[in-house]
């Protein structure tokens, strides 16, 4: 396992000589122009966002996601293969209806190694990609269920996937990851501060100052037996005030990054949603924690390939119908019913 490890390392230093952390893009998120047709500009614009999950088989059911609970150790061990489902779930932008969904079966070898979720996981997620960008539903963007730059290595799956596909991809983690200063206890007292900076007028930066475990969040947003789907959740949802239609943007062309790394990263939104930017105690701003409409807990929002970190919240907000943006949610939920589909035909078979 170490020389795998090793062999990961110098792959992974590799694939980041040929990153860009920076918006690359062709498209904007421009109120005009959403018919597909091009923006004011002469821009296209957003209308295609895809959504990638994997959901893995064992024993006892359903496994979220490819992570050990004890996140220390590794989930499997190097001779034990594990049976998945990848789901790639492309939506409609803005109106988020689902126009394309595909899965991919395959029994993984490679075990979870905290840093390197990308060698387990993207293999899978390339499949999906090569089949998708030969129809008329190739996402513009797509959200990763991880993290891209928010990451020990500076290069999460977010990252790893963009480089191999060169798509724009942004990474939207549940969990946070510790890193360089950053803490659960600093982004915990950051999002209960929110109310009164909004109330004041102020926003509220993270700044971490020491390492602890990883934050552990729940799935409130997520649900096994959820009957609502594509349209049907857009209007229930919509209808009952739970989140706000998104808000009308800006162009999501940023040629160069901000001289102001927070900027545009503090929102204080009230009901309609927080989000802080995450600083490291070197002061690079590796994330974002957003709390969207009511949810209780953050999601954590990094850069991936070709997006910046501004337009990644921008996106991710836009696709928030729940704690989870909706691309990712309808993989998650789509991946794992079809592996209990699965199951069930196995039982009976």
């Amino acid at each position: 396992m170490n020389c795998a490890i090793e062999q990961w390392q110098s792959v992974q230093a590799k694939l980041k000589t040929l990153h860009i952390p920076v918006d690359d893009i062709s498209w904007t998120l421009g109120e005009q122009g959403r018919d597909g047709e091009g923006s004011a500009s002469g821009k296209q614009v957003l209308r295609l966002v895809g959504g990638l999950d994997i959901s893995f088989v064992k024993e006892q059911g359903v496994e979220e996601s490819g992570r050990d609970p004890a996140s220390s150790v590794m989930a499997t061990a190097s001779t034990h293969h594990q049976l998945a489902v990848a789901a790639l779930i492309v939506l409609a932008f803005p109106g988020l209806e689902i126009v394309y969904e595909d899965y991919e079966e395959v029994e993984i070898a490679t075990p979870y190694v905290p840093g390197y979720l990308g060698f387990r996981e993207v293999p899978t997620y390339m499949s999906l990609i090569k089949r998708v960008l030969s129809t008329e539903f190739a996402p513009q963007v797509i959200l990763v269920d991880g993290c891209g730059m928010l990451h020990p290595h500076g290069f999460g799956s977010a990252c790893h996937l963009g480089v191999l596909s060169n798509l724009p991809t942004i990474g939207v983690a549940k969990n946070l990851l510790c890193i360089d200063g950053l803490t659960k206890d600093k982004v915990i007292e950051g999002m209960r501060a929110m109310p009164e900076a909004t109330r004041s007028g102020k926003s509220v930066d993270v700044d971490g100052r020491g390492p602890e475990q990883a934050l552990e969040s729940d799935n409130s947003g997520l649900t096994d037996n959820s009957p609502l789907r594509g349209q049907q959740v857009k209007n229930q949802v919509i209808e009952k005030g739970l989140f706000p239609k998104p808000p009308q943007t800006r162009s999501a062309t940023h040629p160069k990054a901000s001289t102001s790394p927070s900027q545009g990263l503090k929102r204080d939104l009230g009901s309609k949603g927080q989000s802080m930017p995450l600083i490291s105690s070197s002061g690079a701003v590796v994330g974002v924690a957003f709390r969207p409409g009511m949810a209780k807990n953050p999601i954590y929002i990094s850069v991936g390939h070709r997006i910046g970190l501004e337009v990644a919240l921008d996106i991710v907000w836009h696709c928030c119908r729940h704690r989870v943006p909706e691309p990712i949610r309808q993989a998650d939920i789509r991946s794992r019913e079809y592996v209990r589909r699965k199951m069930i035909f196995a039982c009976k078979s």
